[in-house]
């Protein structure tokens, strides 16, 4: 799930423990889509890039360029 907020690292690990057991400890890599720059992503053949975008950081002035630089020559 991809959420606006928060900007600050989410936790990369989950554990779950009793009193003197550790149960279960999962690390992972957590892709926070809030904290990407979208033009790192605008010349990807990917479409799914081009969805993803709109969950990555643009600047509000930056908006209409995003849909034309996506656009490119085609028409939209």
């Amino acid at each position: 799930m991809s959420y606006d907020t928060p900007l600050t690292p989410e936790p990369e690990s989950y554990e779950i423990t009793f009193p003197n057991r550790q149960v279960l400890s999962f690390r992972f890599h957590a892709i926070q889509l809030n904290r990407l720059n979208w033009r790192d992503f605008l010349r990807r053949p990917n479409p799914v890039a081009a969805a993803l975008m709109t969950k990555m950081k643009i600047a509000p002035e930056d908006r209409p360029w995003v849909k034309l630089e996506c656009c490119g020559s085609s028409s939209c």
